[in-house]
């Protein structure tokens, strides 16, 4: 059955994401300015988990310490530091680096200016715990492997995905190849026009209404109905929540920000990572079916169940979300 393989990823990734996952795991930031020889600006942005911001915290070069005065404020879905900090040394030709027990479940996006003016960027954290201030950093490669990971990671994004598969099946190559360009281009699109400023939406609202894109497509299939737009065409639907997702994808993006003097770059390949990361899903869901394609029959009531799992997941992270926006409002 072509359908099986689909609902058994859909059944796993909705157990795995569970309710901790009303939103979506972001990057921890850390922001360093130079403000004189000594004196630093630092801004130390931390998602929150379950229970409260992540247990992460920056490792400063040793003769660096924080001012009096310093700020916590809740922006987004993260809590916000504000220091001055003062290095007897200044901290060019130093290491910062970061510690704490959630260190293995988030990355840090790190952006220092130096003194002189020189840039430094770079990703710590799981793969790499210190990031060296001697020299102009490259974060290419760091926003293309946070583009995989926030596609891979972030599980309302996944399960669409997934679920628009289901939805569709993964026999029909011509279709699936239209559907699957429709949602690439539309969240391009937007994702684009956010990140540079052209078109922003605010975060919270996005992110409720992505889960009700999830909960409309498990619904459609579901309900099994013949010649709606859903059943029909599908990549109409991919297209149009697509532009949703994007926006979606921008909001996460905002919380690490953009290097300056390397905005288009770093957007190119955040972009790129995404589109490798649903690249490999879409591989192997298809390969995963087409191997189990009249090899594994299914009751219809195991078809259905992954929907109805998903369906479900969906409408508790819209009903958190929307809770959040009131709290908020």
């Amino acid at each position: 059955m072509q359908t099986s393989a689909c609902g058994l990823l859909v059944a796993l990734l909705a157990l795995w994401s569970g309710p901790v996952l009303g939103h979506e795991l972001k990057p921890a930031f850390l922001r360093i300015d130079a403000t004189s020889d000594t004196d630093y600006a630092v801004v130390w942005k931390r998602p929150f988990g379950t229970g409260g911001p992540l247990s992460l915290r920056p490792v400063l070069p040793a003769g660096c310490a924080a001012m009096p005065g310093g700020i916590d404020f809740v922006q987004g879905t993260s809590l916000v530091r504000r220091d001055v900090v003062r290095c007897t040394e200044g901290m060019d030709g130093k290491t910062v680096g970061i510690e704490g027990n959630a260190v293995a479940m988030a990355d840090v996006m790190v952006q220092v200016t130096l003194r002189d003016g020189r840039q430094v960027n770079g990703v710590i954290g799981r793969n790499r715990q210190e990031l060296s201030l001697s020299g102009g950093g490259a974060p290419v490669a760091d926003y293309l492997v946070i583009g995989v990971q926030h596609l891979l990671l972030g599980a309302d994004h996944l399960l669409f995905l997934l679920c628009l598969l289901y939805l569709l099946g993964t026999q029909r190559l011509g279709p699936l190849v239209q559907t699957v360009t429709a949602f690439t281009v539309a969240h391009s699109i937007t994702l684009a026009l956010s990140a540079l400023d052209v078109v922003v939406l605010p975060v919270a609202p996005v992110e409720a209404t992505v889960a009700l894109s999830i909960a409309f497509v498990a619904a459609e299939k579901l309900r099994g109905t013949k010649g709606t737009i859903a059943s029909e065409h599908v990549w109409v639907v991919a297209f149009l929540f697509g532009l949703l997702h994007g926006f979606g994808f921008a909001g996460a993006l905002a919380e690490i920000g953009l290097p300056p003097g390397q905005a288009a770059l770093s957007l190119l390949l955040f972009n790129v990572g995404v589109e490798l990361g649903q690249l490999a899903v879409v591989v192997a869901v298809v390969g995963i079916g087409r191997l189990a394609s009249g090899r594994i029959t299914l009751p219809s009531a195991f078809v259905r169940a992954p929907l109805y799992v998903a369906g479900g997941l969906a409408a508790f992270w819209f009903i958190v979300r929307t809770g959040d926006i009131v709290a908020h409002a």
